[in-house]
């Protein structure tokens, strides 16, 4: 799939990755073509992969400190949620961050969650995984690639579609 047509795609849920927008979204893709679902699936990792980088997954979650009142770390699920809500928000907002990583900020927070995005999809069966689950013998991006072996957390059911 070209990027033209998977953002065209991703504007189906104008801007947000909230249920019903998401529900909408695999509505369409449930009428396309396998090939067309599994292009969709690959820039989708394509996307967030390129967003997987240290500059923006040390930002911290905005308006929420610790008990020492500094500021909280995203987990490796939040960054995942964050890095999701910047490609819901379309092609101009995922493309802006790469040359402001303050335009990153506004997407890591718990009323900005892009989880939906992963859980409408791998519920209808349109991306790889289950959520919860990660099939045997797939290999998983559950730390973030920046963290080059620092232990992370966990992000249960996420796993690459074939980009590295």
């Amino acid at each position: 799939m070209a990027w033209a047509a998977f953002w065209a795609l991703m504007a189906t849920l104008n801007g947000k990755a909230a249920p019903a927008s998401c529900r909408r979204l695999a509505e369409e893709l449930s009428r396309r073509s396998v090939p067309d679902i599994i292009g969709f699936a690959e820039r989708h990792a394509e996307a967030l992969y390129r967003l997987d980088q240290e500059k923006f997954g040390t930002l911290p979650v905005a308006d929420t400190t610790d008990r020492n009142g500094e500021p909280f770390p995203q987990s490796a699920d939040g960054f995942l949620y964050a890095r999701c809500a910047v490609v819901a928000a379309g092609q101009a907002v995922w493309e802006s961050v790469f040359f402001d990583v303050g335009e990153f900020a506004p997407y890591i927070t718990a009323e900005c969650d892009g989880k939906w995005l992963l859980c409408r999809m791998r519920h209808t069966g349109l991306l790889p995984g289950r959520s919860g689950t990660t099939r045997p013998g797939t290999a998983s991006r559950a730390t973030p690639t920046w963290t080059a072996g620092r232990t992370c957390g966990t992000e249960p059911g996420y796993r690459s579609t074939g980009i590295s």
